[in-house]
């Protein structure tokens, strides 16, 4: 896995801080479109992302592939 290269993490998706960390870093940091669909919950995005901080071109990619992002915030 190529996102989270840091110190070996576990992270509960139960708990929304973590769901929230996790979601940051795939979608900042995934290497193919795989790493992507292996993480990525659409509903889950779509519950968290007017929470998530993502730098503006990111957040602007995903609105602009998925409007459906922009009326979820």
């Amino acid at each position: 896995m190529t996102i989270d290269w840091g110190p070996g993490c576990s992270y509960d998706l139960g708990e929304d801080a973590d769901r929230r960390v996790v979601y940051e870093r795939v979608l900042r940091e995934a290497a193919s479109t795989v790493e992507v669909c292996r993480y990525v919950n659409g509903r889950v995005l779509l519950d968290v992302w007017g929470r998530l901080w993502l730098p503006r071109r990111v957040r602007g990619n995903w609105e602009e592939c998925f409007p459906e992002l922009v009326r979820a915030a």
